[in-house]
């Protein structure tokens, strides 16, 4: 089922506004409001009636293009006062004020520089690859709309992947061979999901679309120079993920991260991303931040103000230098994570997040895309503390990323639309995201020497 939701501003002196709303050729809703209406709104200085209707929908939608019209048809010349000197001084008005669709499903997508969730707000037309915004206030009878693709997520990737996120190469890179295929890799871990019925409809079709599509990213590199630097194989290559060449034994990690399963809290919570409207979009995704800024409650709300519409790791990479913020451990040091990251990765002073990213048993994440505030690549360290049977980190239209328990990768979470899921009824799913400063020396040379090792596996 498609979640609708529609939030309508309606303003009055007389009568209150007649209007039909339907999907596609369907009416879904027709409100009608007799004299007693005036009591349930509020009134402005000249006397008009104001209010706004929430319209909430679920509805079976084939997959394509659909249209929402709100028909608006009783207005009549007594609905509009007109003073002595010829001015308006009350009307009858009908506005777009939200819409989501699905409700809130992928909030502060930007498109065209625009959240979605604010197009309406600001009456702006704006037109993109599967949906089609015509936002207006009306001051007379006609009619209202907008066109959405159904999957959502679906057309926002389209769109995403007709942009160019990577960088380009130097010109005599050839990359016209290193494409991701679509067909699977036998030497890959072959999947075979089936999310069951207790899980929101976007969340299985998502995941059982095309559920044998894997990512082959070894025919990219197989095509592309052993020489590349550290900047070109993060931004410029292309590459949706690479796995980073670490010895170390993820025994002890393992069991750090478990210890302390119980301090993680709702991702939503700590991050202040609370809407009631889109509860539905996560089960149980939590969060336990073991490196980054104290005061923690009061960066979470400034950089939420400052940076709304950007992921959690370019907001902490905003406030390092801040002097109103210490970035420490939450972790004694003798702990096997904090020794991991400093002896593997970076020192703290490159450091800007290292926390617990995780789903509950059963636990799911929406389908969405994360928005930075700077380069688009390979920018999020995930690394797979434990991942157990059941779990999926999946890309739209190009597939499962294989990851496995002691994993470590540098991902490109930019690319469209993605999401994950826990189907395991016992075992959290708890893998640690650690936000670094993507110039590091030392990062750049573990970079290079790790697609440097897949680069000669493949070509020799």
């Amino acid at each position: 089922m498609t979640q609708i939701e529609l939030a309508l501003d309606l303003t009055f002196v007389k009568n209150p506004p007649e209007f039909k709303i339907k999907m596609d050729d369907t009416v879904i809703s027709h409100f009608k409001r007799d004299e007693s209406y005036k009591e349930t709104c509020s009134q402005d200085a000249t006397g008009q009636y104001i209010t706004t209707e929430h319209f909430y929908f679920e509805l079976d939608l084939t997959d394509g293009d659909h249209t929402i019209t709100v028909d608006w048809f009783n207005k009549t010349i007594d609905d509009t006062i007109i003073d002595n000197t010829g001015d308006i001084v009350g009307d009858m008005m009908v506005e777009f004020t939200e819409a989501r669709v699905p409700a809130g499903a992928l909030e502060a997508i930007i498109i065209d520089g625009i959240p979605v969730q604010q197009t309406i707000y600001e009456s702006v037309i704006n037109t993109t690859d599967g949906m089609t915004y015509n936002a207006t206030t009306m001051n007379h009878n006609g009619t209202m709309s907008f066109t959405f693709s159904n999957p959502f997520w679906r057309a926002l990737s389209v769109k995403l992947e007709a942009e160019t996120h990577a960088e380009e190469l130097p010109a005599e890179y050839d990359l016209s061979t290193a494409i991701l295929t679509k067909e699977p890799v036998a030497e890959m871990q072959s999947y075979n999901v089936h999310v069951p019925e207790n899980y929101p409809a976007y969340v299985r079709s998502f995941f059982n679309e095309d559920n044998g599509l894997q990512y082959d990213y070894k025919a990219n590199i197989k095509n592309l120079p052993r020489d590349l630097t550290a900047d070109e194989i993060l931004f410029k290559a292309g590459l949706p993920y690479l796995e980073l060449d670490i010895d170390f034994d993820n025994a002890p990690i393992k069991q750090e991260i478990l210890d302390h399963e119980a301090d993680a809290e709702s991702w939503r919570e700590q991050w202040d991303h609370i809407d009631e409207h889109a509860v539905y979009q996560t089960r149980d995704w939590v969060s336990y931040v073991m490196y980054g800024p104290k005061p923690w409650d009061k960066f979470a709300e400034e950089s939420k103000d400052q940076f709304q519409y950007v992921d959690e790791d370019h907001r902490a990479k905003m406030f390092k230098d801040n002097p109103d913020y210490e970035f420490e451990w939450d972790l004694p040091t003798d702990s096997a994570v904090r020794n991991f990251v400093n002896d593997h990765l970076v020192d703290d002073k490159d450091l800007y997040l290292c926390y617990i990213l995780g789903l509950s048993p059963e636990g799911y994440l929406f389908p969405h895309v994360d928005h930075p505030a700077g380069r688009q690549g390979l920018t999020k360290c995930y690394f797979a503390t434990t991942y157990p049977e059941g779990s999926y980190f999946k890309f739209y239209d190009k597939g499962f990323l294989p990851f496995t328990e002691g994993k470590i990768m540098m991902i490109n979470p930019y690319v469209g639309a993605h999401g994950v899921i826990n189907m395991n009824k016992e075992h959290a799913r708890l893998p640690i995201n650690i936000a670094m400063n993507l110039e590091s020396p030392r990062l750049q040379s573990l970079v290079e020497a790790s697609y440097r090792k897949i680069w000669d596996e493949i070509n020799n």
